[in-house]
């Protein structure tokens, strides 16, 4: 869940590991392997990959997208980078495309991968100047199952953007599922985090659609594990209802709390907490 409002009206949902890649981004005019990296968010396609709006692509940035692919079978595919200005892709952690030169078509072909998951690592840089997907591409980095070599109109219909529209196929690889925006609770509910979602982040705001009573809890499987609970963006998460975890609640980064929370907490290390509501004051 990525901002917005929701209204939970109670059962068991399971958390799944969100659909696309994490995005990060660092200042460097070109791909730079070493640069250090800041989370910008979830983001379904490598968006920064298609676009041409220089306002959306600052000068000296690159922007770096993470996340697992699946392929139902074994194949040969071929990979092209075509951007304004620099471009990588890794797969499994070996590198297959790496250029720095603008607007520089570089392709690599006869690349085998076996059916199953496979990490990837998409990269796009913007010196100064235009920026953007060249000679027909509708991404700066694109794959060919047919292993072929993007010279013509019929190999570029046949390419694709790594992306599969919200389908389980593309999954973000980051060790953390965070949770933001408001969730609302109509009645008690369960969220049940499996190992495979990564470690769920509840950045979001929890309050109930009303006082009660009852009073409505959710109720947080996350394995045994303590259930993080803070926003690192500027608005802070809001605690403002029961929430039992077995793991207990770890109260981190930017924290409002209305009341103070039944299950056993603790509070990591600069952690910033607002206290607020005649439960605390």
């Amino acid at each position: 869940m990525d901002g917005g409002t929701v209204v939970f009206d109670g059962g068991d949902v399971q958390v799944a590991r969100p659909s696309g890649f994490d995005e990060y981004k660092s200042a460097s005019a070109q791909i730079d392997l070493n640069a250090p990296l800041t989370y910008t968010g979830w983001r379904l396609t490598p968006e920064k990959g298609s676009t041409t709006d220089v306002s959306a692509f600052p000068y000296n940035t690159q922007y770096v997208y993470r996340g697992r692919w699946h392929l139902a079978d074994a194949g040969i595919y071929s990979f092209a980078k075509y951007f304004d200005d620099g471009g990588y892709l890794a797969i499994d952690g070996v590198p297959l495309l790496w250029n720095n030169t603008t607007a520089t078509r570089q392709v690599t072909n006869d690349v085998a991968l076996a059916a199953g998951w496979h990490t990837l690592e998409l990269r796009y840089a913007q010196g100064v100047g235009s920026v953007g997907p060249q000679g027909g591409f509708r991404n700066g980095i694109m794959y060919d199952a047919g292993n072929g070599g993007f010279t013509n109109a019929a190999e570029l219909a046949r390419a694709r953007m790594f992306t599969d529209d919200g389908g389980p196929d593309l999954v973000t690889d980051s060790p953390e599922n965070v949770l933001s925006g408001m969730l609302v609770l109509a009645q008690d509910g369960t969220l049940t985090i499996p190992a495979d979602a990564g470690q769920l982040m509840l950045a979001c705001g929890v309050t109930a659609l009303s006082a009660g009573p009852p009073e409505p809890v959710l109720t947080v499987n996350n394995g045994g594990l303590p259930l993080c609970f803070g926003s690192a963006g500027v608005w802070p998460s809001l605690l403002d209802a029961k929430i039992a975890s077995v793991g207990g609640l770890v109260l981190t980064n930017r924290v409002w709390l209305r009341r103070l929370p039944e299950t056993p907490y603790a509070i990591a290390a600069g952690a910033d907490l607002a206290l607020d509501g005649t439960a605390l004051l």
